[in-house]
């Protein structure tokens, strides 16, 4: 739209703009980039007293929505993790001379996951134990544990989860299985993982969000209009599961309407 704007201004005539794949993609920026550098405190059993991060996102040539996400980028790093209570990180924001990236899904929230397990490998690395026994010494555990900036977790599993899927999946079996499998393969390697994170499910203080629900006298039945859109994520299931959990109902008894910006924007 800016080129076409440009050219069409130069030379007083209707402009239209056609790119080739590739060069749309050379123009369009995508998720933000980040140089990240951490200093950690640990225990030689992997144990983590303290982590200072500083960092700097490439915003591009426009602000987009660099700010709200590299506060979702800070949230991120701070994952399931205690971290010795001592938690520090600070976010550079930086303007530059390259396409403006902008919000992608999950934005600002994989990066921040990866700079976490990047730190967790490291330190597994350095003290001899597999990373997913430094998550588990590190993880938080509890019914209602605390975010590095004091935030109550209401309704926090992720432990539970963690054990849960551990379980179910038979990983300790099954990792015993993959190093003997790479004990006797010289070229074909195998692996497995287990990584635990927490994801905020609203925005509510950044975009806004509404809901109707309806009570029917007749049957004691409940309908519940809500604003997001459903693309495959459950947000139906999730907000009927929310509503029947308040109202103290069966879930059966939800019924999620169609979203409908006339009836809830």
């Amino acid at each position: 739209a800016g080129a076409a704007a440009v050219a069409a201004h130069k030379t007083e005539q209707t402009v239209k703009v056609l790119n080739d794949a590739q060069t749309e993609q050379i123009a369009i920026g995508g998720r933000h980039s980040f140089k990240v550098k951490y200093e950690v405190g640990y225990k030689s059993d992997g144990t983590i007293e303290a982590v200072k991060i500083i960092s700097w996102g490439n915003a591009g040539c426009t602000h987009n929505f660099s700010g709200f996400l590299f506060l979702e980028f800070a949230e991120s790093v701070a994952s399931v993790y205690k971290r010795g209570g001592n938690f520090y990180i600070k976010v550079n924001g930086m303007k530059t001379n390259t396409p403006s990236n902008t919000a992608v899904r999950s934005f600002g929230n994989p990066q921040g996951y990866f700079v976490t397990e990047a730190i967790i490998e490291h330190i597994a690395g350095l003290v001899g134990h597999s990373p997913e026994e430094v998550r588990e010494r590190n993880m938080l555990r509890g019914s209602n544990p605390l975010t590095p900036w004091k935030q109550a977790m209401d309704f926090y599993n992720a432990d539970m989860l963690y054990e849960r899927v551990k379980n179910d999946a038979k990983y300790a079996l099954r990792s015993q299985e993959i190093e003997a499998f790479n004990s006797e393969n010289r070229w074909r390697k195998r692996g497995i993982s287990m990584v635990p994170l927490c994801y905020g499910h609203s925005y509510i203080y950044a975009a806004g969000s509404g809901a109707i629900v309806n009570v029917h006298g007749s049957d004691g039945s409940v309908t519940v209009f809500h604003g997001a859109c459903e693309i495959g994520q459950g947000i139906h299931t999730n907000v009927a599961q929310v509503v029947a959990m308040t109202l103290g109902c069966e879930l059966q008894a939800i019924k999620v309407g169609e979203s409908n910006t006339d009836v809830v924007p």
